[in-house]
This record gives C-alpha cells, structure tokens and sequence, in this order.
C-alpha cells in the first residue's frame, strides 16, 4: 500500500541490520561465532542467572536487544528485511514514527519472552529479527485484512504473487518461515525464530493500544 511519507524508521532499521551483517562478513569464523553467541539471546543466562560464556559477557540485559540486530546468515537476513520493508512502512505510516519503533521492540522482547518460555535452559543463542517483525506482520493483518500485496515470493514459488493479507497468505508465510528457518553457527544450532510468527501475531493483534485517530495521522 502506498505512503504518505517516506519510512524513515523503517529504512533506518533495515540500514542498521545489514550495517551489522556486513561487518559480521568482515570477521573470521571464529570472530564469527563469538559475535553471535556475545550479542544473541541465551535463555539460560536469564532464567538460571549464569554467564554461559564468561569470556564473551555483555551487560545483563542488553542482549535482549542486541540479539534482533544480529543475523546468521544472508537468506536469514535477506528474508527478514524483505518483509520489514514490505509490511513496515504502513505500519510506521499508520502508528507514526515514535509509535512505531516502541512498537516494533516490544514486538522483538514478546518473541525473546516466548523463547525463553518455551525452552529456558536452552543455551543457544537466539539471533534475527523474526520475533520484531512477527509483530509488524500481525499488525499489517489486523490493519489491513483486506489489503492486496504484489511481491516476488522466492522459494517453492518463483513468480510474482499476488495476495490478501489474511485470506490467501499462505504462500507469504511460507516464505517467511523458510527465509527465517534456523541456520548453524560453528556446528551449534543459532535460531531464528520463524516459528513465533504465529504467537506473535495474536498478541500483536491488539494493536489497537498503538492506533492514532486516523484524523489526527
């Protein structure tokens, strides 16, 4: 759907998540690893109050953030900021700029909560964007259930592919899964979480707690 303005944020986020993988693909596999396992989300240090990794510890809390900045490997990433840019920009246009970045982070800690409650001894990292733009899907779908979007859908289905936001979606989140499906660090599984799109988008639901008198937009 088109814009009134340009996304600012939404373009500043993806700018800052390819910043950040294009200097990942500046270290070695090594300094590789250690960047994911440092800055991504390990449940165990949160429920059980351990460093998991004493060599690589961080302010405690920070990975939180940190862990939806870091991605672990090119499709991860390509898949994440393809959907941020294609669902993101009305979302940012609809809530307004401040709104729309509270909203997004809250989105990517309701993912880490949900990662650490389905598996809180777990010491893989978590890495991605997934969880923040789960969020921004869930939202486009209760916004815009009706909305029509063209993009070129890259996996099983190789051509242009035009679809309701909510009712023939499927294809969409099929893409989506696969673009965030967990990759491998170092022969430890760091995921993505593709899966918390659906938890997600029921809480993101409620967007309503976000919306602007469309008057006032």
């Amino acid at each position: 759907m088109p814009t009134r303005s340009f996304p600012v944020i939404t373009a500043s986020l993806i700018a800052v998540n390819v910043a950040v993988y294009l200097y990942q693909l500046t270290l070695t596999g090594s300094q590789y690893s250690s960047m994911v396992f440092k800055w991504g989300y390990i449940p165990l240090e949160y429920t059980h109050f351990v460093q998991v990794y004493p060599q690589l510890a961080v302010p405690y809390g920070l990975t939180v953030l940190t862990s939806m900045f870091v991605h672990g490997g090119f499709m991860h990433l390509a898949g994440n900021m393809l959907y941020l840019w294609i669902f993101g920009n009305n979302i940012e246009d609809y809530l307004g700029k401040i709104k729309f970045i509270i909203f997004y982070l809250i989105s990517g800690i309701v993912a880490v909560a949900l990662f650490t409650v389905t598996s809180p001894a777990s010491e893989v990292p978590l890495v991605g964007a997934s969880g923040a733009i789960a969020g921004v899907l869930g939202a486009y779908v209760a916004l815009y259930p009706r909305a029509r979007i063209l993009a070129a859908c890259v996996s099983w289905f190789l051509h242009p592919d035009r679809a309701s936001a909510c009712g023939d979606s499927a294809r969409f989140l099929v893409c989506f899964a696969v673009a965030l499906r967990a990759t491998f660090v170092d022969g430890r599984r760091a995921r993505g979480w593709g899966c918390l799109v659906r938890p997600c988008r029921r809480i993101c639901v409620r967007v309503f707690l976000f919306q602007t008198n469309p008057k006032e937009r």
